[in-house]
């Protein structure tokens, strides 16, 4: 069973929590401020940052120990504290240089464009494409963006490989 660590996003947290799938294969964490020293030994296969984060040598050893970095590409985040990292880092949201993009949005569903290569936890590699998803109603479009994400990193939504 591998760990899934959210960053400082109890909403996001709450979201891949209650998604069966992915929380009956793996341990989904909240990382916050209360809890961050005792994160730093574990080892993450994803982790999730949607917000700003406060950078620190802890959030430094927990990047160092991830295989996944998911990345809202619209959030403040300064990339370059990313730099030296050993990871896979995939970034999702609005932004046209995304690795997940929205190219459009109906009322119940995205079309989501793939605008390079993921290789996924099954050493898959999905290809550029554009995928539809459906819209769960109680989160919001880039909640939904990263939980889509999250689908195409573990295989499990249909797409063509």
């Amino acid at each position: 069973m591998a760990f899934i660590g959210v960053f400082f996003d109890e909403k996001l947290y709450m979201m891949i929590k209650n998604y069966k799938w992915l929380s009956q294969k793996n341990n989904v964490i909240l990382i916050k401020e209360s809890n961050i020293e005792n994160m730093r030994n574990i080892t993450f296969e994803t982790v999730i940052i949607s917000n700003k984060i406060k950078y620190n040598e802890t959030v430094r050893k927990i990047l160092e120990n991830a295989t996944y970095l998911l990345v809202n590409a619209d959030s403040k985040i300064d990339f370059q504290i990313f730099i030296g990292l050993d990871l896979s880092i995939i970034t999702y949201g609005f932004n046209p240089k995304a690795t997940v993009t929205v190219s459009s949005s109906e009322s119940k569903k995205l079309l989501l464009c793939i605008q390079r290569n993921i290789i996924t936890v099954d050493n898959i590699i999905i290809e550029p494409q554009e995928i539809f998803v459906n819209l769960s109603g109680k989160n919001n479009v880039s909640e939904n963006i990263a939980i889509s994400t999250l689908d195409i990193l573990y295989s499990n939504i249909k797409i063509c490989i």
